[in-house]
């Protein structure tokens, strides 16, 4: 089909609404397009080289040599370097002879006020605290012997019982009422869940799926190539 035949085809309507809004508006743009790189080529590129090298450079190069160079300067030799001597000879090294006294006066007073006369009081009573270990250890073996020992057996007795007649017989109860539920409950309820998923929800999907596969070919499909053709008929689309 040629354009003139697919032109005649479009509806007036369309063919007013494309000349009267469509047409002035793609002019327009092009007319900003257009003035906006002549602008940016001509003047604000231009505008800007000169603003950079008239303005930006020479003020860069006042601020680092007028402020930046002597400001670093005079903070490094009249600020830093006597603050950083006063710290260090009238903080520094007097807390590190203070701290230094006083290390050694504790290591003094803990050697001679604690490690000697505890290291004395326990090598004088050193037979009182092994005679304190024997009987420790022998009340821990009666303790073990006599009552632990007993108890253990007890509580072995009394575990042996209840896995006998409670836990055993109730696991194999379990075991049996498990087995009737899946029989007579599980069983059933999933065999009626699959026949109704078959004859309900299986042909409801297949019909619906045949439904959009008839709309997308017998509507969808040729509006959209109408709507196409129409376009292109007025030379919106390629």
């Amino acid at each position: 089909m040629s354009t003139e035949q697919r032109s005649d085809s479009v509806p007036w309507p369309i063919r007013v609404v494309a000349v009267l809004i469509v047409l002035p508006l793609r002019v327009l743009w092009e007319i900003v397009a257009y003035a906006g790189i002549f602008l940016w080529r001509f003047v604000l590129r231009p505008l800007g080289w000169l603003f950079h090298h008239a303005i930006v450079v020479p003020l860069r190069f006042l601020w680092h040599y007028l402020i930046a160079v002597p400001s670093r300067f005079l903070w490094r030799y009249l600020i830093v370097a006597p603050v950083r001597f006063l710290w260090r000879y009238l903080i520094v090294v007097p807390a590190t002879w203070l701290l230094t006294a006083i290390a050694t006066v504790v290591a003094l007073c803990w050697e001679h006020l604690i490690a000697i006369p505890a290291a004395w009081l326990l090598r004088v009573t050193m037979p009182l605290w092994l005679l304190l270990g024997r009987a420790l250890t022998a009340v821990g073996m009666a303790l073990v012997t006599r009552i632990l020992r007993p108890l253990g057996l007890a509580l072995r007795w009394v575990l042996r019982l209840i896995y006998r007649w409670i836990l055993l017989p109730g696991w194999r109860g379990a075991g049996w009422l498990l087995r009737q539920i899946y029989h007579w409950v599980l069983r059933p309820t999933g065999l009626a869940v699959a026949w109704v998923w078959r004859w309900t929800v299986v042909p409801a999907w297949r019909t619906v799926t045949a439904t959009g596969r008839w709309l997308r070919h017998e509507i969808l499909r040729p509006a959209a190539a109408s709507i196409r053709g129409a376009l292109r008929a007025i030379g919106l689309s390629d």
